[in-house]
């Protein structure tokens, strides 16, 4: 053990030297270059005027709506530009599986029935959130009947 105590301060030292040179080497950052690579396919999405209307028919009132929007625009949005420029007013309620509307134009649903949207002849009534505006294209509010979702027997 007298070995030991001799040349302890000399190891102590020499095992200093070798730890502070590793943790020195292993935190020294190394500059690495990264060639990026680009990809030259761009989407081009071309954005066209479109006319569209909308014919509002219930118990109490029919009106038709045109208006010139553009094609990356929602039905949401053609509807908003109705209520800004046109009088249109209504109430809507959006569920997770889809958009109802409450009251259109003062007029309220009925009990059993439901105010549908059609474009054209395809009915979007619960779909309508992010539905693109096609060009001539008749979309149409109906106060319909209700569909029955479950059996009353």
């Amino acid at each position: 053990m007298k070995w030991l105590k001799k040349y302890f301060p000399i190891i102590y030292v020499a095992l200093s030297i070798i730890v502070f040179l590793y943790v020195r080497n292993a935190l020294k950052q190394d500059i690495i270059v990264v060639n990026k690579i680009t990809n030259d396919k761009k989407v081009v999405k071309e954005i066209r005027p479109v006319d569209v209307s909308l014919t509002i028919s219930g118990f109490k009132q029919n009106a038709t709506y045109s208006l010139r929007k553009e094609s990356d625009e929602t039905f949401d949005d053609f509807l908003e530009d109705l209520v800004d420029h046109s009088g249109l007013m209504y109430e809507k309620t959006e569920y997770t599986y889809g958009t109802v509307y409450d009251k259109i134009n003062g007029e309220i649903a009925p009990e059993g029935y439901v105010w549908k949207v059609f474009a054209d002849e395809e009915e979007f009534t619960y779909n309508t959130k992010g539905l693109k505006l096609i060009d001539k294209t008749a979309y149409r509010l109906l106060l319909n009947t209700k569909p029955l979702l479950y059996n009353t027997k």
